[in-house]
């Protein structure tokens, strides 16, 4: 990818990680942090865990600052990629070596073909168009073992943080005229089990499992696909 492109899509990211400190995103963060570190991280742990054996090489593809990762780095061979240097600063802070990581972009993973038993994200796919999703998609499939997976934790157009998101903004940028932006911007939530289904064939995988409930408290599609 050239840097030009890198540098754009860099951009939000870099100041989202930055700003954890800014007074209007305190409360955020806050809430932010406990919801990933009390509720998402079981979720994910219990997913990851029914679908990948103890010790596989995993792909944890826009890692953040990491929270969700506490257990799996202990269990798994984690290596963590982020587009952003401030969250892969806090990533290694938090999870010092047990965790490879490594800065580069979804669109364009700086991995050989065939170098993990699978991928997984958490509020990353919503961020961008579904034309970028396809390719995203493929450069999972190019970078997946043979029956390799993928776990994908998607905000659905129902979900409860989709929605809450959608009142705060209103709140504070139409009614208050703040102008807050509490993350970058969301392009493309999932529809249904459909919506999902042709995502994943489109790029060559199969849908072996769409959860969507109480255990990350209705806020993301689970979505697990299987390298066809």
């Amino acid at each position: 990818m050239n840097d030009l492109l890198l540098s754009k899509e860099q951009e939000g990211w870099d100041e989202y990680w930055l700003n954890q400190a800014n007074h209007r995103r305190r409360l955020y963060d806050s809430i932010a942090s406990f919801y990933r570190t009390h509720i998402i991280k079981r979720s994910l742990n219990g997913f990851v865990l029914k679908y990948f054996p103890d010790s596989s090489e995993l792909l944890h593809a826009g890692c953040g600052a990491g929270q969700v990762d506490v257990d799996l780095v202990k269990k798994m061979k984690i290596t963590a990629l982020d587009i952003s240097l401030p969250a892969l600063e806090r990533y290694r802070a938090l999870h010092g070596e047990l965790a490879r990581t490594a800065r580069g972009s979804i669109l364009e993973l700086p991995f050989q073909k065939e170098s993990f038993d699978g991928v997984y994200n958490l509020g990353v796919m919503e961020h961008f168009f579904e034309k970028d999703i396809h390719v995203i998609l493929h450069e999972f499939h190019r970078v997946l073992k043979p029956q390799g997976k993928i776990v994908l934790f998607w905000p659905p157009e129902y979900g409860l943080s989709v929605a809450a998101f959608k009142v705060i903004h209103f709140f504070c940028n139409t009614l208050l005229k703040k102008n807050i932006e509490l993350c970058p911007t969301e392009f493309t939530h999932l529809h249904s089990k459909k919506h999902a289904l042709r995502l994943l064939e489109n790029s060559g995988f199969k849908l072996l499992e769409y959860s969507f409930g109480s255990g990350d408290a209705f806020t993301h599609a689970i979505v697990i696909g299987q390298k066809a």
